[in-house]
């Protein structure tokens, strides 16, 4: 057996705020804000989707597809709530620190002075060790499947 690699770990940060200010109405700003924080966190993001609500206020969705997984921030602006996960895979690098940063800055986005986290859960899963030989042929194989 060769050297060992641990592969496969991931970090997801979920949140939920209340009384928040920020963009609650806003998807342009918010797509550009969040995808400023993606980038200066090192993110590659692949796409992203946004939808607004209907009715007024109107929320929206938005959700970035990063090379190493997703972010989701959805919005009530009628009763000022956002609810965010930040979702990294461990699959180049690990992104455990990248995963906290990014929700940091989505709470302070939306922060305000009376804004309130219901909840913050961060689960983490470090992946599995694999020999570094095996790995390295698995994912070639991965790469000459049919998209």
């Amino acid at each position: 057996m060769g050297t060992l690699v641990r592969h496969g770990g991931f970090t997801r940060v979920s949140l939920l705020l209340d009384q928040c200010g920020g963009p609650l109405e806003d998807l342009e700003s918010c797509r550009r804000d969040v995808g400023i924080l993606l980038h200066v966190n090192g993110m590659q993001i692949e796409g992203w989707v946004g939808s607004k609500t209907t009715g007024l206020p109107a929320g929206y969705q938005i959700h970035w597809l990063l090379l190493e997984s997703f972010v989701v921030v959805e919005t009530w602006p009628e009763i000022k709530r956002v609810k965010a996960i930040v979702d990294l895979c461990d699959f180049t690098r690990p992104n455990y620190g990248r995963a906290i940063a990014i929700s940091d800055g989505i709470l302070r986005l939306f922060g305000s002075a009376s804004g309130t986290v219901i909840r913050k859960n961060i689960e983490t899963d470090p992946g599995v060790l694999i020999d570094q030989d095996e790995l390295q042929e698995r994912l070639a194989r991965y790469a000459q499947l049919p998209v």
